[in-house]
C-alpha cells in the first residue's frame, strides 16, 4: 500500500510540473502589454517644445515643424524610455497660424501632430 501512495504522489507532482511548464510556454508566447504608439504633443508655444513618446528605446528622431512659410528641422535621440522633448527656439510662432510637426525615427517609428490655426478676428 505504500507503493502505491508513492506513485501517486509522483504522478501528481508530474502533473503539476507538466501544467506549470505548459502554463510558462503559453505565458511567453501570449504578447505582452500592448505597446504605446509613438505621439507628439506641445507643452509649450513660445519657443515652441514638444514632447514625444511612444518612439523606440534610445531611438534616433528627426522632428520637423512647418508653420506657414517657416521649416524648422531637429534631430533629437529617444531615451531608454522612448520619450524626449525638442525645442525650437528659431521658429516664430503667431497667434493665428497653423502648425504641422512630423517625427520620425531611424527604426522606423513614426508621429503626426496638426495644430488648426485658431479661429482669429481681424479687430
Amino acid at each position: 500500500m505504500g507503493h502505491t501512495h508513492g506513485v501517486s504522489r509522483v504522478l501528481v507532482l508530474g502533473l503539476l510540473t507538466a501544467l506549470a511548464a505548459s502554463g510558462l510556454t503559453q505565458a511567453a508566447r501570449s504578447p505582452g502589454p500592448a505597446l504605446v504608439a509613438p505621439s507628439l504633443r506641445v507643452v509649450r508655444m513660445q519657443p515652441i517644445t514638444l514632447v514625444g513618446s511612444g518612439f523606440k528605446p534610445r531611438e534616433q528622431v528627426r522632428v520637423t515643424v512647418v508653420r506657414e512659410d517657416q521649416t524648422a528641422v531637429r534631430p533629437v535621440a529617444a531615451n531608454r524610455e522612448g520619450a524626449f522633448v525638442v525645442g525650437f527656439v528659431q521658429l516664430t510662432l503667431r497667434r493665428c497660424a497653423a502648425l504641422s510637426v512630423k517625427a520620425s525615427g531611424a527604426r522606423g517609428s513614426h508621429a503626426v501632430l496638426k495644430l488648426a490655426a485658431p479661429a482669429c478676428s481681424s479687430h
